[in-house]
Parts: structure tokens; sequence; C-alpha cells
């Protein structure tokens, strides 16, 4: 489970400017926290790693490196569930919705074979 902690605007050149800490991410790192504390009374079969990521908006640095990380190590990776604005309810389009969320998945193809959905779950 991951946040974002940067709290920087897209330019890396400009760190004069203010930018959206609360809601981009503090409330995301806010969430993988305290799902942290709730789910440390429980034991699971397999591991749960809670982190925060750097570099988001300047192009998913901290992401990135965790997963080469994965790949160096051979991590067997269940899913992964990323907190991003979750303090937000305001959309894009300026409608206020706080009773939904938005899950991104891909769809396997059906002539992927076990190396190639390897391959696309690590590299896009």
């Amino acid at each position: 489970m991951s946040g974002d902690i940067d709290s920087r605007i897209s330019d890396p050149l400009n760190a004069v400017d203010d930018s959206p800490g609360a809601n981009d991410n503090a409330s995301g790192m806010a969430g993988v926290l305290e799902a942290a504390r709730v789910l440390s009374k429980y034991e699971f079969e397999s591991s749960i790693i809670f982190v925060g990521l750097s570099g988001e908006e300047q192009g998913l640095f901290g992401g990135k490196i965790m997963a080469a990380q994965a790949v160096e190590v051979n991590w067997d990776i269940i899913g992964i569930l990323n907190n991003d604005m979750i303090g937000n309810i305001h959309g894009i389009d300026g409608v206020i919705d706080n009773r939904s969320f938005r899950i991104f998945s891909e769809a396997n193809s059906p002539d992927e074979n076990e190396q190639k959905r390897i391959w696309k779950r690590f590299y896009g």
C-alpha cells in the first residue's frame, strides 16, 4: 500500500510557488499510516508493505524505484493499493462526490502467457 510523500508542483525547478500538499498528498499518506496502524493488530499469510513514495509529480520516481526493487528480489505481488488525493472530494468536473472511488485495472489479453503478464505488471 502506497502514498506519495512529495508536495511539490510539477516544475522541479520551481521551489517558490505553493503546492497542494494537504490533498496531494498528505491525505494519501495519512490513509497509508492509518491502514498500517489498524492492520498491525492482525496476522496475514502474506506480507503487507506500507510505503511512502517520492517524486510522483516529477515522473513517478519512487514508484519506479520500488518496482525495480520488486523485480530484482522477485517479489510475488498480489496487488497494489495507491492512495492519491483520498481527502479530495471535488472531481475534475467540479462535482462534489464523497461516496465513490476509482479503481484502475487493465484486463489481461487472452493470448498473454505468464511471462508477458509479469513484464506488463512491472513495466506497464
